[in-house]
């Protein structure tokens, strides 16, 4: 799937026409099977996507929010694992503490916060990988707020 928005239309925009004549089947060649028409932008020709065997959705959404929202979805159908540990939000990057029981990932967890660090999940942490490149940590809802 692809979404199509301001920016993405206007590299459509500054390709020839015969560039952007061949760009549906090359895409549907790649595996590309679903395109989605964000924030009220206009494709010039949906018929030539429609034909490569893409199927193309028109929504008022900004490109951002529904790229946000597919992401939030995959995270949800994709394979998730259970962990023992301690997750938390670390210069940008996700950081899985673990350890056994007392050897004091929590108190570690605590000094990063008291950094400026987020803490995302305690003790269990629930991951998922809706993409081969994306991986989801987040805390179970039973023991979410909870450290």
């Amino acid at each position: 799937m692809q979404v199509l928005g301001e920016a993405g239309y206007a590299y459509l925009a500054q390709l020839s026409p015969a560039e952007r004549a061949r760009l549906p089947r090359k895409l549907a060649a790649r595996g590309m099977t679903r395109l989605v028409i964000a924030g009220g932008v206009t494709l010039q020709d949906p018929r030539r996507w429609i034909a490569a065997g893409i199927d193309v959705d028109s929504r008022t959404e900004p490109a951002h929010e529904l790229v946000h929202a597919g992401r939030r979805e995959l995270a949800a159908e994709g394979r998730h694992a259970v962990l023992h540990g301690t997750f938390l939000h670390v210069h940008g990057v996700g950081v899985l503490l673990e350890g056994k029981a007392g050897a004091g990932k929590s108190a570690l967890a605590l000094d990063l916060v008291a950094r400026g660090h987020a803490l995302v999940a305690d003790d269990a942490v629930e991951f998922a990988r809706p993409a081969p490149a994306i991986v989801v940590g987040r805390s179970p809802a039973v023991i979410e707020g909870y450290l």
